[in-house]
């Protein structure tokens, strides 16, 4: 057993990420949606194409973890930096843009001297976790089935 802030920060996300699997999967989502005056639950044929949105823009999504995690290491690593130049660099070279001249986005990134320092992969790291225990377990044996 395990709870909020005891276990390695490479898993920290993980039982919230898990959970939002359960948002994708049909027997999760009939859980979670009822008509608000009748109760009748989301019938199946717009229940499929959400689900279907899953994976739509999960690269731009990767992209834009990867490039923070990616900016908070090299800021952690070099003993002196631009701040406003090495965010901007990497962006332009994962995501294809700038920011906008004068902002300085580090500015309001805390994850970047709170407990997250240099550990901002994490969140995707924890994705790997939370996709194997979903897909293994819940997934297979059902999200209700009490020996989950």
């Amino acid at each position: 057993m395990f709870e909020g802030m005891t276990v390695e920060r490479d898993f920290l996300e993980c039982p919230s990420q898990m959970l939002e699997n359960w948002c994708w999967d049909l027997e999760g989502l009939s859980l979670m949606s009822k008509h608000y005056a009748s109760g009748e639950p989301l019938p199946r044929e717009l229940a499929d194409p959400l689900i279907s949105l899953r994976l739509a823009n999960v690269g731009h999504f990767n992209l834009f973890y990867i490039h923070r995690a990616l900016f908070d290491l090299e800021l952690h690593v070099r003993p002196q930096v631009e701040i406003a130049k090495l965010y901007n660099d990497i962006q332009e070279r994962l995501l294809g843009y700038r920011s906008q001249d004068g902002t300085n986005f580090a500015a309001n990134f805390l994850h970047l001297m709170n407990s997250y320092d240099s550990r901002y992969y994490s969140y995707l790291w924890s994705e790997v976790f939370s996709m194997d225990l979903f897909d293994t377990r819940f997934k297979k044996e059902g999200i209700l089935n009490p020996k989950t």
